[in-house]
């Protein structure tokens, strides 16, 4: 009986360790992109200060994925790196198409906004 116990208290323990381990960085906000076409400038710059802040946020937790690993206390599962590498990854590809994303709303405001000086 106190054998099964012990063993209930370890798996809960590790359960809750990769919980806690794959919960402490957290992940920044999704940034929503204004449609290029239709805003005015200040709606533009904005959104550049959104996609900036996003940027230095999920740079600081990759940042915090890394120190997370280094300052492990046991060395990492072969899942607990998959995850690790997982939301590295993810976060990284989401950086790429978040600035993707800005300069082409970017570019199609400022084609917008030189066809409108242009009329006038």
């Amino acid at each position: 009986m106190l054998n099964r116990l012990i063993q209930s208290t370890l798996l809960s323990s590790l359960v809750l360790s990769n919980l806690a381990f794959a919960q402490s960085c957290l992940e920044p906000a999704p940034v929503k992109l204004p449609d290029g076409a239709a805003v005015k400038s200040e709606v533009m710059i904005q959104a550049h200060k959104a996609v900036n802040k996003y940027i230095s946020d999920a740079g600081v937790f990759l940042q915090c994925l890394d120190e997370e690993e280094k300052n492990s206390p046991a060395p990492l599962t072969l899942e607990q790196k998959k995850t690790q590498v997982m939301r590295y990854n993810l976060v990284v590809e989401k950086m790429h198409q978040l600035a993707k994303g800005f300069n082409e709303q970017l570019s199609i405001y400022k084609t917008t906004n030189s066809k409108k000086t242009s009329q006038q």
